[in-house]
């Protein structure tokens, strides 16, 4: 009697043993294609990636030898993870990962995104593109007298963006990127709004100027599925519009200025 207890305690600890062994945890794709939008052609980049969580920026790897398309209409557009250099005759390999293209897009063709990994496995997105967007006041190159701003305030204004959930407003000194450390952070963070106009500097008249410099305006339009991707109106946080794995497939539209800005 007593062998036959200790076989079935031995058969319990195996089985618990396996059933441990049993719950591997595979890591998913992270695909992230988050085209830009312009009036011209521009070189867009999707990232194909491996994580165990959506917000794991560190443990994450790329993934070579994937097949990345993007199509909508009558254009398709084939992301490589190599080019070719007509000036040294070879071939060359992009960072790990990352897979490039020319494209230009619409905000009325709906876009889809087709991955097919390296195991044969495929993820797929749609959405459609903001409008190009650009900014109408202040004019390149203005004055902004931000103690002035009470009672004279310049608006920025822009055109209306289609397919767009978000614009972001931000403002940072026109310097190399290397002295942007030295700089207050509070320039790296944007105004957000859904209107097509904004008194940002009469929003911002206590922040650390550094007068008599130019600065960079720059207004942002987000589709929807990047701002669901960022958690900025998802209360459970980051939200994917793949078909599977983490990441997002959604564009953003971006224009940008120069103004003087003085006391």
């Amino acid at each position: 009697m007593r062998r036959l207890l200790l076989l079935s305690l031995v058969l319990l600890f195996f089985a618990g043993c396996e059933s441990v062994e049993d719950q591997v945890f595979e890591p998913e794709p992270n695909i992230f294609a988050l085209m830009r939008i312009d009036d011209t052609s521009i070189y867009q980049w999707v990232t194909v990636d491996q994580s165990y969580d959506i917000q794991d920026t560190v443990n994450i790897w790329g993934l070579r030898d994937a097949y990345v398309k993007v199509w909508g209409g009558e254009d398709t557009f084939t992301f490589e993870d190599s080019f070719y250099m007509a000036d040294s005759a070879k071939w060359f390999k992009q960072p790990e990962g990352y897979y490039g293209e020319w494209g230009n897009f619409n905000d009325t063709t709906l876009y889809h995104l087709e991955v097919i990994l390296p195991w044969d496995d495929t993820v797929t997105a749609e959405a459609y593109m903001p409008t190009p967007i650009r900014i109408h006041t202040p004019a390149d190159s203005d004055t902004v007298s931000i103690s002035a701003e009470p009672y004279d305030p310049h608006v920025v204004t822009w055109n209306l963006c289609k397919n767009t959930a978000l614009y972001l407003i931000y403002c940072i000194p026109d310097v190399d990127t290397s002295e942007l450390e030295n700089i207050s952070p509070i320039f790296s963070m944007p105004s957000f709004t859904m209107d097509t106009s904004y008194t940002f500097f009469l929003e911002r008249m206590i922040a650390p100027w550094i007068y008599d410099k130019y600065y960079v305006l720059r207004v942002i339009a987000v589709s929807p599925e990047y701002v669901d991707y960022m958690g900025a109106e998802v209360p459970g946080g980051s939200v994917s519009n793949l078909s599977s794995g983490y990441g997002m497939f959604g564009g953003i539209a971006e224009d940008s200025i120069r103004v003087f800005i003085v006391p």
